[in-house]
């Protein structure tokens, strides 16, 4: 019996970890998942928390792995693959941006040609000026 009131112990305290490194408010939190603050304070920190207590907070907040808040394993934060489409979403704004920025270049390419040919004509003109 001993080794289930550690373990939830740990799991308790694993949440209020995530909810800390994640800046989610503790009374969200608690609101959220449908308990009372005071069930993870003091004595209550060691009390059980029932398996719809874990779906819900798992349905919640889908980022956190249940691998590693139940078995201890992996890490905090679940890494999923993004989706085809929502990938295929950021390549699409990356190809935007560069388009964007290469007419801009070519924009200010021109304009520091113009720029060149004019001082080039200035130059010459002042030289002219000074050798009559």
């Amino acid at each position: 019996m001993q080794e289930k009131s550690e373990k939830i112990t740990v799991i308790k305290e694993k949440l209020l970890y995530f909810i800390e490194l994640q800046r989610i408010r503790k009374e969200d939190f608690y609101k959220k998942i449908g308990v009372d603050g005071a069930n993870f304070r003091g004595k209550n920190k060691k009390s059980e928390l029932s398996t719809d207590k874990i779906v819900k907070i798992l349905r919640q907040y889908p980022e956190l792995s249940p691998d590693w808040l139940l078995l201890d394993q992996g890490e905090m934060l679940r890494c999923e693959r993004l989706s085809d489409e929502h990938e295929n979403e950021i390549i699409k704004a990356y190809k935007m941006t560069i388009d964007s920025q290469l007419k801009q270049i070519g924009l200010l390419e021109e304009k520091v040609s113009d720029l060149e040919e004019r001082l080039a004509k200035y130059e010459g003109g002042n030289t002219e000026a000074m050798a009559g």
